[in-house]
């Protein structure tokens, strides 16, 4: 039985621990494009136009990453963090503790020379040669 409990105790112990590389304080340590730094919105890859959606997006200088609803300009309650790296960003979502654990994506992005349009792809776009979402300076 005292077995049973320390195999137990030292499960929580693991399942608590979380990686150094996953959590906010980290991805707010890290450095960013400084391009990336504003509101983006979504547009078409074809016009530039853009699409109408219900929110657009914030990239702020302290690695947070918002999404305000249009309608109201409020920000939606989520934090996502990111930092860049070799025109690569990768993006924290800090999960809901124990029932959603963290988990970062990684995305290829390049901007025009411009800096006003911001294409952001998957690996798989970017491997394939897709155009990816492509996003105006609001």
């Amino acid at each position: 039985m005292k077995k049973f409990y320390f195999l137990f105790a030292l499960l929580g112990v693991f399942a608590c621990s979380e990686d150094e590389h996953m959590t906010a304080d980290y991805f707010k340590a890290q450095q960013r494009d400084s391009r990336f730094f504003g509101k983006w919105m979504a547009v078409n890859p074809n016009t530039l136009e853009e699409e109408i959606t219900t929110f657009y997006s914030e990239y702020t200088e302290e690695g947070e990453f918002h999404l305000i609803y249009r309608d109201t300009g409020e920000k939606n309650n989520r934090v996502e963090y990111y930092y860049t790296k070799e025109n690569a960003i990768y993006l924290l979502n800090p999960g809901a503790g124990f029932k959603v654990s963290a988990s970062v994506s990684e995305y290829k992005y390049k901007f025009s020379d411009d800096s006003n349009i911001l294409i952001i792809q998957t690996l798989e776009e970017y491997r394939k040669g897709d155009k990816g979402e492509f996003f105006k300076r609001k």
